[in-house]
């Protein structure tokens, strides 16, 4: 690559980009709140693009989730790549956003190991896990191998965004520790 790229985090709570240059050096970054719907979030990741940067650059986007069904986000289907890259002129790649940590740590153990198997688990907004083998993220069949919060573990518990009862990330993710943690109020 000569050029630089920009890297997009979709969170249920924020959006964070980088400026990287050609050598992967981080030069500028963005953060700021997410909002929810399909139109937001296009126009939240074309805000801190631009913000980033004039040039039509490439632009990484990691999303929670599917990556067309965005349940934290209230996003049901959507073509972001598509529309994105027909806004700023530029290529766009998507990834579910664990997937995309997983294989950036990947890439790290491999330094160490060689050639190894990952497992990411990642405890934000949601709950999920990344699989990266030979340096690969693994979707699975139906591209959902990771999306371990949903996995239902009590049918009388909370109510989950994705429609379910009782999913392991009503419990056990960084949005159900806020709610539910004891506080004076």
């Amino acid at each position: 690559r000569s050029q630089g790229c920009v890297g997009i985090d979709i969170g249920g709570t924020k959006i964070e980009g980088v400026l990287l240059d050609a050598t992967d050096r981080v030069i500028d970054v963005c953060r700021m709140p997410s909002h929810s719907g399909e139109s937001n979030v296009v126009t939240d990741i074309v805000r801190v693009a631009r913000i980033l940067s004039n040039e039509a650059l490439p632009i990484g986007i990691g999303i929670p989730g599917q990556v067309s069904n965005v349940v934290n986000l209230d996003i049901e289907t959507l073509e972001l790549g598509e529309r994105v890259s027909a806004i700023m002129h530029a290529p766009v790649h998507v990834e579910n956003d664990v997937n995309a940590a997983a294989v950036g740590a990947a890439e790290f153990v491999e330094q160490v190991d060689g050639n190894a198997t990952v497992v990411f688990l990642n405890f934000g907004t949601g709950l999920a896990a990344g699989l990266v083998r030979g340096g690969q993220a693994e979707h699975g069949y139906s591209g959902s191998i990771g999306e371990i919060g949903h996995l239902p573990i009590d049918p009388n518990g909370f109510e989950c965004p994705c429609g379910q009862r009782g999913c392991l990330e009503t419990v056990a993710s960084g949005g159900a520790v806020a709610k539910l943690w004891p506080s004076a109020n």
